[in-house]
């Protein structure tokens, strides 16, 4: 029988990140990059959007391109395409802004370009159309199949010619034929694991569950990589030890985070407060009282998993194992910076997992003293390399005051923080 292709829609955000990442093994945040930057040249419409829909007026201009394959790739009425649920249609779907345009300088920019041209040149194309066959096979009670395809018309493949179309035909049989098997090989197969994600699957899965939108695909990824929840292997996401460890901490305390139906219905219900369908403070109030229940619970789960055998040997309360940003190390469960109100001690962690004491970096001072407490002042080093003097006693707001080599003052001016629209 004969089997008709349904032609690809337009690029929508989750489709192109998608398409890239398949194509050419971009991340999500390159993908936005690059095509931010033929946004903003003009060659491409707004990116950030998950609608399907382009304006009849140039859908008119991509059918009288494809004339120019033949009058046979032209469907007799425009293909039209159905947006998902939850769409919002406030833009176009991404597409060229300039047929005539097949290719820009920039090589990365030239590549997404080009994809993004084929894409909306193909969406107004003809099917693709297959022949398919399958023949079944009868051996000592056991049912074999085989099936096979052919392609008789290539239809919007002309165009969008990533990857390969293989023929894989069966000979002519006749039904009651008898067949001689030449080899059979017998193999063993157990059950697996799920494959991990990868840039294109996790979108794709993020968009089936109704979370996030076409502006924040890119930026879930990266904040997830940027904190070192997860790393990419090869074309694989994996989690690190501190995803799994905040993934179970979040589970173990049923945080409303880890609910994939409290995320997608808090989407759902920020559209309906745009709409106008729904009183913004009661989503707000509703939202605020599971979270303020979440922290407290949390915080509770927290202690319970961080606490250690180990005992402080400055105030003999129980030591905490706790995630820094270098690694995890053990603090004092009255932990506090104010000296009055707690206790200062931390460790770290030895290899045997008891707490091994901090060992401070030496000072190394300068002939130049303190005005306030005569001490040596410290030559500390900037995140540029260059040197500049501080008091040891900074931090007690006792010699508040930074220097140059020279011993003058360096006056810090405050930033404007004002935003000016």
């Amino acid at each position: 029988k004969t089997i008709a292709t349904s032609t690809y829609p337009p690029f929508a955000t989750s489709t192109l990140l998608q398409a890239a990442a398949t194509i050419y093994g971009w991340k999500s945040d390159k993908t936005m990059r690059v095509a931010q930057s033929l946004y903003q040249s003009g060659a491409i419409t707004y990116h950030r959007t998950d609608s399907v829909h382009i304006v009849p007026e140039f859908v008119q201009l991509i059918r009288n391109h494809v004339t120019g394959y033949g009058t046979k790739y032209l469907p007799t009425q425009p293909n039209k395409f159905a947006s998902k649920k939850q769409s919002q249609e406030a833009h176009e779907a991404c597409r060229v802004t300039d047929l005539v345009v097949t290719q820009v300088s920039d090589a990365d920019q030239n590549k997404l370009y080009q994809t993004i041209w084929k894409r909306t040149v193909a969406s107004q194309m003809a099917k693709l159309e297959q022949a398919s066959s399958s023949a079944e096979f009868e051996v000592k009670g056991h049912i074999l199949a085989a099936s096979g395809s052919k392609v008789i018309f290539d239809g919007w493949r002309k165009v969008w010619d990533y990857g390969t179309l293989s023929d894989t035909e069966l000979p002519v049989l006749i039904v009651g034929e008898k067949v001689k098997a030449i080899q059979i090989t017998p193999t063993q197969k157990f059950t697996e694991p799920p494959n991990r994600y990868t840039s294109n699957s996790i979108i794709k899965k993020l968009e089936e569950q109704g979370i996030g939108r076409p502006s924040t695909y890119s930026s879930i990824l990266k904040t997830l990589e940027d904190r070192k929840y997860i790393d990419h292997k090869k074309k694989n996401i994996a989690a690190t030890d501190l995803g799994i460890k905040v993934t179970d901490f979040l589970v173990e305390s049923n945080f409303c985070f880890i609910d994939v139906g409290f995320t997608a219905g808090l989407e759902e219900k920020l559209d309906q407060i745009a709409q106008k369908k729904v009183d913004k403070l009661t989503v707000l109030t509703e939202f605020w009282d599971r979270l303020k229940k979440d922290i407290e619970a949390g915080k509770g789960v927290r202690n319970k998993l961080s606490v250690t055998s180990f005992n402080c040997p400055k105030c003999n309360s129980s030591l905490l194992k706790k995630q820094g940003r270098f690694g995890e190390f053990f603090a004092c469960s009255k932990y506090s910076t104010k000296k009055d109100e707690g206790c200062d001690y931390t460790a770290n962690i030895g290899d045997d997992g008891k707490p091994i004491a901090k060992i401070k970096a030496a000072y190394k001072e300068s002939a130049i003293l303190c005005k306030n407490c005569k001490e040596p002042l410290i030559i500390r080093q900037n995140k540029k390399g260059g040197e500049y003097l501080g008091c040891r006693n900074w931090r007690d707001r006792s010699c508040a005051g930074f220097f140059d080599t020279e011993g003058k003052k360096i006056e810090f001016k405050k930033k404007n923080k004002k935003k000016t629209w």
